[in-house]
């Protein structure tokens, strides 16, 4: 009969024609040798095959925080993201800002979120993604989001009521202009 053999383990055997399916779940190199032993007619001959299981599957990236559009006076922001992978552990990132890699080999645990902070932000909209790539070099991108730093005020200026007026009615207009060069006004309300 033929023998079957994994790894020096024998997985099989029977008459020929002889099949085995094997699914690797595991990453490596494995042997694979048939055998027939020597019988009383025929020479023993044996022939054996290497199967190398790899890695294929990019990891997955979610951003956290902060969210598209992101709106603030704060200088510091905090990166969040999660990055996914079907075997690792471990996973390297960068963190590209502007189009430019701000932060390079962050060390980010499967499935956990990672928080990079990044500080001296300048007034404007910045655009952010990340880069993750596994120990079989599979590598990905996430989404680009952006996010405004404004910390100029909006300038107002008040028409009327005139300041230090005594007016004699209790129907007075108010009438002023506002203006802002960042990301626009809000709201507005007098007290």
């Amino acid at each position: 009969g033929i023998e079957l053999y994994e790894n020096g383990n024998l997985i099989n055997s029977g008459a020929s024609p002889l099949t085995n399916l094997t699914q690797y779940n595991t990453l490596g190199t494995f042997n694979v040798t048939v055998k027939y032993p020597q019988s009383q007619n025929y020479t023993a001959s044996e022939e054996t095959h290497w199967i190398t299981v790899k890695d294929t599957t990019d990891p997955s990236i979610t951003l956290n925080y902060p969210e598209n559009n992101f709106n603030t006076t704060s200088t510091t922001i905090n990166f969040n993201w999660t990055a996914t992978d079907n075997y690792d552990t471990n996973l390297t990132c960068n963190l590209t800002i502007d189009g430019a890699v701000n932060a390079s080999n962050i060390f980010s645990i499967n499935g956990t979120p990672t928080n990079y902070p990044v500080s001296g932000f300048n007034d404007g909209t910045h655009y952010w993604n990340i880069t993750c790539w596994d120990d079989s070099s599979n590598i990905n991108a996430s989404e680009t989001r952006s996010f405004t730093i404004d910390r100029t005020p909006p300038s107002l200026t008040v028409q009327s009521p005139v300041e230090g007026y005594n007016y004699t009615t209790t129907n007075i207009s108010l009438n002023y202009t506002v203006s802002d060069t960042g990301v626009g006004i809000a709201s507005c309300w007098y007290t």
